[in-house]
């Protein structure tokens, strides 16, 4: 009798930091652990990319994408250069609901943070990130999202408050445009 084997699902990974470092590493444990991995340092190049890799995702910016996943997971640096990660990860879980969303943040686990991490089903990780605990939390949250679709079985669903991506670039450019205020003052 042969010995078997069990392999490791591969998943696609998308992965929002702006640190450089951090975003290297962080890619780095991810490839390693088998998975292909998107990077983005910035919301604004979250969209870009979203938009690019799920293009019949431009169509229902209204409603809750039925066409399936694009990602398995988004990773997301709570402290965002552009927008909190938490307002951006409310954004991907109103659009894409079947995606596993982890948001990892240097400042610990305060309430503030707690509580939108959450409201958005997502898990929380704080840095410095262990190798091994990402790659479980990354798997782990992947399985409950893949349980809770099986579970819903519901291809249907329509966001009840909807963000559309103008929203989110106009939240975006007012952000860009408050900071270049402050930088003049």
């Amino acid at each position: 009798m042969g010995q078997e084997t069990q392999t490791k699902p591969s998943y696609k990974i998308l992965v929002v930091e702006d640190n450089p470092e951090t975003l290297k590493l962080t890619k780095f444990i991810l490839e390693d652990g088998g998975h292909t991995v998107f990077t983005a340092t910035n919301a604004g190049e979250t969209l870009n990319i979203l938009d690019t890799a799920c293009p019949e995702s431009k169509a229902c910016y209204d409603y809750t994408c039925k066409s399936g996943k694009c990602f398995d997971a988004v990773l997301i640096d709570y402290d965002l250069p552009d927008i909190k990660g938490g307002t951006l990860g409310g954004w991907i879980r109103t659009k894409f609901k079947d995606v596993a969303l982890l948001i990892f943040t240097g400042y610990g686990r305060l309430p503030a943070i707690v509580k939108k991490t959450n409201e958005i089903g997502a898990e929380l990780l704080t840095k410095p990130l262990d190798g091994e605990e990402l790659l479980a939390a990354v798997s782990t949250q992947i399985d409950k999202q893949n349980f809770n679709r099986a579970s819903n079985d519901s291809t249907e669903s329509v966001c009840s408050n909807p963000v559309s991506t103008l929203s989110v670039r106009h939240i975006l450019s007012m952000g860009i445009s408050a900071r270049a205020e402050a930088k003049r003052i």
